[in-house]
């Protein structure tokens, strides 16, 4: 059985038996790349990617269901199907 805890309550160091351990600030500017699921699990998280890759098979770039639930957040897209545009990712300034 796998359990993972996704989010921590507590914001000090916790300790343990092996030591103690600082838990790090969420990241606040994140590029999702891959399938637009990707960006999609992020969205539903309340967490707005400032970059996506684009989907390839739609011509906005963006799935209707992905554009409604940012709504008027702009996202930049990312066209990742000929590899990864570095320079375009590191641009954004990622987390």
């Amino acid at each position: 059985m796998l359990l993972g805890l996704t989010a921590c309550s507590h914001s000090g160091p916790v300790g343990g038996g092996t030591g103690t351990a600082s838990p790090t600030p969420l990241a606040t500017r994140v590029v999702s790349l891959g399938q637009s699921i990707d960006a999609d699990a992020l969205i539903a998280l309340g967490i707005i990617p400032v970059g996506m890759s684009a989907a390839f098979n739609q011509e906005s770039g963006i799935h209707p269901w992905t554009a409604a639930a940012l709504g008027s957040r702009h996202v930049e897209l990312v066209r990742d199907t000929d590899g990864l545009p570095f320079e375009q990712v590191a641009a954004l300034k990622p987390d």
